[in-house]
């Protein structure tokens, strides 16, 4: 009959929307990871791998709690839908429960899916887990397992390698070692000081030498006041003996690491 004929037209309709929505989120994964990929492709150091639908599992339940309105009496419920494979069949799930009223075990979660507003139900049928990221550093080592100065650093070698706009650093070094420190932070400073303006604040000496900084400022304190009292290159005789004071090693170390990045610096 002619309600009947309108109804199928309907579902159909709901069905190409949905294909479509589903069309679109996947593309949104696809560009993420392009993103990435072209902000991380000179950074050999670290890598992003996003992960389609991957959202943990306790902010999975929290969504779908809260998206179907679920109080703790349904539990066991909310139990079985979590052990589904994926959000697919976890739809899938909710669909067949709300379709069958013999199902013995899920009587009240039925009768609660039928006392939703219609919103609520749209909003499942059109929701989608978050993506997740898998980020591996140095020889693909998961940043999950890492220290948190190897977060850190590796948080900090995605800033540098991401934009062009002037950056400014306040003590990067903070929970990093030296090995850290030169491996995803100094050589990423150096292949992206060429293309912004990149103003670090540091007590650590490494950072200016082994980044070959283009101006150094050393603060110098009196009376609790701290005050500017030359700032020039590196290669100022002034600014060294400023420097080789803090630096670990003194003027051999200063001589040996600057000649080390000169010859680097060649070899690019």
């Amino acid at each position: 009959n002619r309600y009947q004929a309108e109804l199928t037209q309907l579902n159909e309709k709901s069905e190409k929307i949905q294909d479509d929505i589903q069309s679109n989120r996947r593309q949104l994964t696809t560009d993420r990871q392009e993103f990435l990929d072209s902000v991380l492709q000179d950074n050999t150091d670290i890598k992003i791998k996003v992960l389609p639908y991957g959202e943990d599992k306790k902010s999975l339940e929290q969504k779908v709690r809260q998206i179907l309105q679920c109080s703790d009496k349904y539990n066991k419920d909310i139990e079985v839908l979590m052990e589904m494979n994926d959000h697919k069949d976890l739809k899938n799930k909710v669909k067949e429960i709300y379709q069958d009223s013999s199902i013995a075990k899920h009587q009240r979660f039925y009768q609660h899916l039928h006392n939703l507003p219609q919103e609520s139900l749209s909003d499942f049928v059109l929701w989608h887990p978050q993506d997740n990221l898998k980020i591996t550093f140095g020889k693909d080592q998961d940043l999950k397992t890492g220290s948190a100065g190897q977060k850190c650093a590796a948080l900090l070698a995605f800033i540098l390698s991401y934009g062009d706009e002037p950056l400014l650093l306040d003590q990067p070094e903070d929970d990093l070692d030296n090995e850290l420190i030169y491996d995803l932070i100094v050589k990423q400073i150096r292949a992206t000081k060429h293309k912004r303006q990149i103003i670090i604040v540091t007590h650590n000496a490494n950072i200016v030498v082994n980044g070959n900084a283009e101006m150094v400022i050393p603060m110098t304190v009196e009376g609790g006041q701290g005050y500017i009292k030359e700032q020039a290159s590196i290669q100022d005789e002034a600014i060294r003996k400023k420097i080789c004071k803090v630096l670990e090693g003194g003027q051999k170390a200063f001589s040996q690491r600057y000649k080390r990045i000169h010859l680097e610096d060649d070899n690019v």
